[in-house]
């Protein structure tokens, strides 16, 4: 294992490194590295400009060369604001993953450049004493991330992919194959992620989280059962997923059983998906807003909010 400022990186195969992030330093999501032989690929870029550098430096200097390729998973910011940082390599994303980023990725930069105070919103939270141990590890969390991008926001330029795929795309190396690869929407309106067939490793994006609540909100949970029900057909035995410790094949499941707990609750119920506490095999994971926005989201879903 290397400790970097922002990632600790991981050789979960031979040349296959997972990127995993220090919360609440400003990259906020995982990223990864694989050489392919005669070229480096990047997974996801994070929403740091120094922590995508940092993830640039550490691919040449693990790899022996820059990354040429880069892919993006999905949308949200914390994937793809560090695509600048790789501005001169081949960005590679689904299209709808691009068309979403073309029409949000400049107005949320103009928003966020226009409120340079909003990480006070989150720092007068840690007033509220109510907060529980995990509430305030969030907060926390939230407000070193967001210090931080607030603190780069002058340098951002909106990057997008300069090629996609529509259903899969295939990179054959001179050491390995990669597998670029979309079921369709599950956690944002296209997630794609990456299958290293000899090597049985999967980079997952933000399809499964490992130890903190997914968020449901901005995508299709109905789908994210079926898709993960059909990414456990392959064979593989690691996992790096967007959020979390380098993980396996069983957290793939406990995501899926985890979005699955939320859909049969929310349509079997009379009322509302009772939201006075998190089930206890879910009670140690990080990020519990994120239970209760998925609460809301379903209640509204079938109509009961």
């Amino acid at each position: 294992m290397e400790r970097g400022t922002y990632f600790d990186f991981y050789e979960v195969g031979t040349g296959i490194y997972a990127a995993i992030v220090h919360d609440g330093a400003g990259a906020l999501g995982n990223a990864g590295i694989v050489d392919l032989g005669d070229r480096t690929l990047v997974f996801d870029t994070t929403q740091s400009i120094p922590a995508a550098q940092e993830l640039k430096n550490v691919a040449k200097k693990l790899t022996g060369q820059e990354a040429s390729l880069v892919v993006n998973s999905h949308r949200h910011n914390d994937h793809v604001l560090g695509n600048q940082v790789f501005a001169d390599a081949t960005i590679i994303s689904t299209e709808v993953t691009r068309s979403v980023m073309a029409n949000r990725l400049p107005a949320f930069l103009e928003f966020a450049k226009a409120h340079p105070e909003y990480p006070n919103q989150i720092r007068n939270r840690l007033s509220d004493a109510s907060l529980s141990d995990q509430g305030r590890w969030e907060v926390e969390r939230d407000l070193g991330d967001t210090e931080h991008l607030a603190a780069h926001l002058p340098e951002y330029v909106p990057t997008l992919p300069t090629l996609c795929f529509e259903n899969q795309m295939h990179i054959y190396g001179s050491a390995r194959e990669a597998q670029l690869l979309t079921y369709g929407s599950a956690h944002s309106a296209s997630d794609a992620f990456m299958y290293l067939p000899e090597d049985k490793v999967l980079f997952v994006g933000d399809l499964a989280f490992i130890g903190y609540h997914p968020s449901m909100a901005d995508g299709n949970p109905e789908l994210w059962v079926t898709i993960l029900g059909r990414i456990l057909e392959l064979e593989f035995d690691t996992v790096i997923a967007g959020h979390g410790p380098v993980g396996n094949r069983s957290h793939v499941e406990q995501t899926k059983h985890y979005v699955e707990h939320f859909i049969e609750t929310a349509r079997s119920n009379s009322e509302t998906v009772n939201a006075d506490g998190i089930p206890i095999e879910y009670r140690d994971w990080r990020g519990e807003s994120v239970y209760f926005g998925n609460l809301k989201f379903l209640n509204g879903r079938y109509g009961r909010s």
